[in-house]
């Protein structure tokens, strides 16, 4: 009887290959130097070798896809301190878009939603002032952030009917200039970000801020769009997630200017990051009309 999963599995393995091979090798599979580098978070190298030493080659390239997908399970978890919670908490591994994060046991949060929270207690006089604020695709965790730490008016919008406002961040039909803070995290990767970020600056008022996130690649100048990708498995090949449209590159800056904001950015040096759990070198866009 043939088994395996068509993303793990290159061709048809039979389950008595599999267990006579496992059962000819089972005891020296608990060698020390083995156990050793799997718990560590290590099984690179020394399981490599041993694989290669103790199974047939398309049974050993089964495993090690394996034991890849759950080094998760075996990375050491890591103390930070989370700023929405305000206190230290055992972080936990999980895969966040593009990348592998640490989330808040706590309140859920990961890095991005950490890095605003860092932003916003580190500039504490850009939000006491404002008093409308509106969240694109909002969080949980920082709903309860805003809400608790925050006097102004606070409302969530999104296409789904969970939200305050059911509306769409290209054409929200919202009136013009209704709002001195807007958050839109990880959003402008799904749209026409052209239509939005005008829709963002026509809601907002005068000196009013806009946080923006997305996924970025800093080593490319020029964001990835391809218009001959439009299936979902396409898209998470090119994209990373089947609903993506881009992957944005540094002239992300440049679509920001061309809707009429000033920009500026806000990250954490790598101290931070450990401290607080942070992706290494992810970036807040503060808009400003």
């Amino acid at each position: 009887m043939g088994f395996g999963h068509p993303k793990l599995f290159s061709s048809p393995v039979t389950q008595t290959e599999v267990l006579g091979s496992l059962y000819d090798s089972v005891q020296s599979f608990r060698s020390p130097s083995v156990v050793h580098s799997v718990i560590n978070g290590q099984p690179s190298q020394i399981m490599k070798e041993y694989l290669k030493s103790k199974l047939p080659s398309r049974i050993a390239g089964i495993l090690q896809r394996v034991l890849n997908s759950t080094r998760m399970l075996w990375i050491e978890r890591q103390i930070i301190y989370c700023p929405l919670c305000e206190k230290k908490v055992d972080g936990l591994w999980c895969f966040s878009h593009p990348n592998l994060s640490l989330k808040c046991p706590d309140c859920q949060s990961i890095s991005r939603h950490r890095l605003i929270a860092l932003w916003a207690r580190s500039e504490p006089n850009h939000l006491n002032s404002k008093r409308a604020a509106i969240h694109f695709a909002a969080e949980q965790c920082l709903i309860e952030f805003f809400k608790k730490n925050y006097a102004f008016n606070y409302v969530t919008a999104d296409l789904n009917k969970n939200s305050d406002l059911m509306i769409n961040i290209e054409n929200s039909a919202l009136p013009s200039e209704s709002f001195d803070f807007l958050v839109a995290n990880h959003v402008l990767e799904h749209v026409d970000d052209n239509k939005a970020l005008k829709e963002i600056w026509r809601i907002l008022r005068p000196n009013g801020i806009a946080l923006i996130t997305v996924p970025l690649v800093t080593t490319w100048n020029e964001t990835y769009e391809n218009d001959q990708i439009k299936t979902p498995k396409g898209r998470e090949i090119h994209f990373g997630q089947f609903d993506h449209k881009r992957f944005y590159g540094l002239n992300i800056r440049d679509r920001f200017f061309d809707a009429g904001f000033k920009c500026r950015e806000f990250f954490c040096s790598g101290l931070q990051c450990v401290e607080n759990g942070l992706e290494r070198g992810e970036i807040l866009f503060i808009l400003n009309k």
